[in-house]
Formats: C-alpha cells, sequence, structure tokens
C-alpha cells in the first residue's frame, strides 16, 4: 500500500493536557520544585494520530473537548497540523500530572474527567459513523469518562463493523471485557491489562506468548501485547511472534505504549509484515522514550534502534 493511501481514525473519549514535570528528587509533603516542565495533548487515540502525523499518514482525531483545557487541547493538536474533529462538551477537559524523578521513577496524578452528556455522545458517535467506510481501520483508546456506559466500545465497535471497518482496541478493565465481545480486529494490552482481564500474572515473555495465543483462539481476535523493556509478543493468523526492546536510557515513558501501536499499524498497512512492523514499532517506541513527556519522534528518527531488535517468529 502506498503511504498516501493509508489513513487511520482515532478516537479519544476521555482526552488530558498532560503536564510532565522533571525532579532530581520528589519528596511526598514537602516543597518539591522541578528541573524541568512540559505541557502535551493527551490520551491514547491522540497520542496515537501525533504519532501518525509524524509518519506522514492522515489520522483523523475524533473525541470530546470543553472549557479552557479544551480550547488548550484543540489549539496544541491543530499547531501539529493534528486534524481535529472534537465534540465540544460542558465540562471540562481533564489535566493529568506526571512527575519524574532523576532515577527514572514515574508517578502520575490523573484527573478522572468530567462528566459527558447524552447528546454529545451521541453527536460523537454520529459524526464518527459518517465519516468510516469500508475497510476504514479505527483505534478506540483510553479510559471512559463518567456518563458514558462502560460497554461503550462494544456498541461502537459493533456499529463499525457492520459498515466494514476494521477496528482496534486499547484499553484496560471492563471497557475491554466487553469490546473485546464485539470482536475488533485487534486489541493492544499491555502485559498488566491483559493478566487483569485473563485473571493471572504476566511477568515473562514466554507468559505474554501463551496468554496472547489464548486470547486470539478464544476470541478469534489479533492480540499485540507490549512488556516494556522486555519489547512485545503478537498472536494472530499469521501465527506468533515476539520482539525485542532496545536498551536506552529513558526519559518519559508517557505515551510509549501508543508509540509502539501507531508504528506497528503504520508498517503493518504499508508493508504487510508482521515482523517488518514488530521491529519498527519496537524501535520507534524506544526512541519516543529518549523524550520528554509525550514527545514524539520525527519519522527519521523512528528507525534508529531498528538493528537492536529481534523479532521471532512465526510459531504457530
Amino acid at each position: 500500500m502506498d503511504i498516501d493511501d493509508i489513513e487511520i481514525i482515532s478516537l479519544t473519549l476521555n482526552p488530558a493536557l498532560d503536564r510532565t514535570m522533571r525532579f532530581k528528587t520528589f519528596i511526598t509533603g514537602e516543597l518539591n520544585r522541578a528541573v524541568d516542565t512540559c505541557l502535551s495533548a493527551g490520551g491514547k487515540g491522540i497520542n496515537l494520530s501525533r504519532m501518525l502525523k509524524k509518519c506522514g499518514v492522515n489520522s483523523p482525531a475524533f473525541g470530546f473537548a470543553g472549557g479552557k483545557c479544551g480550547r488548550i487541547l484543540y489549539d496544541m493538536l491543530n499547531e501539529e497540523g493534528i486534524d481535529t474533529r472534537f465534540t465540544e462538551t460542558v465540562s471540562e477537559t481533564r489535566m493529568n500530572i506526571k512527575i519524574i524523578t532523576e532515577n527514572g521513577e514515574t508517578t502520575e496524578a490523573n484527573e478522572t474527567g468530567g462528566f459527558i452528556e447524552s447528546c454529545e455522545m451521541d453527536a460523537l458517535c454520529g459524526a464518527l459513523y459518517k465519516s468510516t467506510g469500508s475497510g476504514q481501520l479505527v483505534v478506540l483508546g483510553g479510559s471512559i469518562p463518567q456518563g458514558v456506559d462502560k460497554a461503550v466500545y462494544n456498541s461502537v465497535i459493533k456499529e463499525l463493523n457492520k459498515r466494514g471497518a476494521r477496528t482496534v482496541l486499547d484499553c484496560d478493565g471492563e471497557a475491554l471485557r466487553h469490546g473485546i465481545n464485539a470482536k475488533p480486529s485487534l486489541i493492544k494490552p499491555n502485559n498488566t491489562e491483559l493478566g487483569d482481564y485473563l485473571g493471572k500474572r504476566i511477568e515473562t515473555v514466554a507468559e505474554a506468548v501463551e496468554a496472547a495465543a489464548c486470547v486470539y483462539i478464544d476470541k478469534s481476535v489479533e492480540t499485540l501485547c507490549t512488556l516494556g523493556k522486555s519489547g512485545a509478543v503478537f498472536a494472530g493468523k499469521d501465527g506468533l511472534y515476539t520482539v525485542s526492546a532496545p536498551v536506552v536510557e529513558a526519559k518519559s515513558f508517557a505515551g510509549a505504549g501508543d508509540a509502539f501501536l501507531a508504528a506497528f499499524l503504520y508498517m503493518r498497512e504499508l508493508t504487510g509484515s508482521i515482523p517488518a512492523a514488530l521491529g519498527f514499532a519496537a524501535s520507534a517506541a524506544a526512541v519516543k522514550v529518549t523524550l520528554n513527556g509525550t514527545v514524539f519522534p520525527e519519522r527519521a528518527e523512528m528507525e534508529r534502534y531498528c538493528h537492536l531488535t529481534e523479532v521471532c517468529g512465526p510459531s504457530k
């Protein structure tokens, strides 16, 4: 497929502004002064669209935005050239705080997000469905805001499937349990999220391979499970694959999973190759964690660590 023919839609129901603050040390209960801080747009789908933009792929970003934070979010994404298709809400867009110390320890304080009215949800879904046709790739990701049914991904995926779209689900907990039953094309949990879904701990690559294969066999849903420093595993119609993660000096893990998924989808659409997609995604995610906050690398930088990744598979 030619890159100009690739379009990947994202849906973010609970977007945020991410304030990332870096400290030499951070002591609770005392005054701490940051040595560096940055503000960026956040939310799984939004991060995916931002990463895809760096790859040269058109990625319309659907979601909610409200209040002063919503306007800042909208303006920041427009400055990045993102095709924003937000539904305005009465509730204020949330703010998330990420605290990172010199030794790499990360603490997150995330707002829940405001209440979404049923008319706002209907308006967003209507706009999404009008923009989605047969063969369209749609990525649904992130937490579900107040006022929205926890089974919302199930109903949205079913409607998109009726329209012939291909759907990717990146969420956890109850949202994942409901959503997977609608038969998305692919899910992208990390090892903790996949373990919670299956009711077991997943700590090793071998355990992740077994778990991903179990989901694919049981649900017929392709599964891409990220494992942080241990890489990722994939289970699907093309078999089982693993990919290692390059060792890098990390500054921020925020958005690393989103970068991995975006790079994987981009390269898979472009080449049709799972090994190429996994190797490229592992490299791109490694480059991302060397950057502050949710800053994403330029396309020319994303292959920097490809020579340090090892893809194994397929096995059946």
